[in-house]
């Protein structure tokens, strides 16, 4: 089972391939500034594909606990909302992965989030780079999933290609604690689009 849950008041909406969304209750789109704080707008979204046997739904925290022990599938919403997050609101997926053989299954999920304005730059709110041609979120999941085995074998290429040149300049060792340098380094950029188009890459 995967479960998501946000720290504050939660809505809901399912749209299309079973998307499940978690969002603030208020949307205080950045108001805040300084260090060490955390968004509190947008949405986050969790989408799962048409699989054989997945299930996906808004529950109560011991709602799909239980319910996932018993094998049984998530059917229905919780509709409860807005209310807060300590009070055990999930977004929670099953996948059925079958009886455990000789061959390999795959499944996946897909989890998105929606910022809608990124940063604050020069008194300029900045969307992020793919909303640059007015793209909204469902359309990213949609072209995320039909994308998804192409961006897969993309994925697995570079990770290889990088994890070959970094033990060529310094061993396993090295290559193992760079590659995560690596995707944590990246993690703390946002990329956004500037009003006249071109993408800007922030760090933290």
């Amino acid at each position: 089972m995967f479960n998501s849950c946000s720290e504050y008041h939660q809505c809901w909406r399912r749209t299309g391939m079973t998307v499940l969304r978690a969002s603030d209750f208020q949307q205080p789109i950045l108001e805040k500034a300084g260090d060490n704080l955390r968004i509190d707008w947008g949405s986050v979204l969790l989408a799962l594909p048409d699989q054989s046997g997945a299930s996906a739904a808004t529950e109560a925290r011991e709602t799909a606990q239980s319910n996932f022990a018993a094998g049984k599938p998530f059917v229905s919403d919780d509709l409860d909302m807005p209310r807060r997050a300590s009070e055990g609101a999930l977004l929670a997926a099953s996948l059925d992965f079958g009886h455990v053989g000789s061959e390999s299954v795959s499944r996946h999920i897909l989890v998105g989030y929606d910022d809608l304005y990124s940063i604050e730059y020069l008194k300029r709110w900045m969307r992020p780079y793919w909303r640059r041609k007015g793209m909204t979120i469902g359309e990213l999941l949609e072209t995320a999933e039909r994308e998804y085995s192409a961006i897969d074998r993309r994925s697995r290429e570079f990770d290889e290609l990088l994890a070959t040149d970094l033990r060529q300049v310094g061993g396993e060792a090295y290559a193992d604690l760079a590659t995560v340098a690596f995707r944590q380094t990246i993690a703390a950029h946002k990329l956004v689009v500037d009003v006249d188009g071109q993408p800007m890459l922030f760090p933290k």
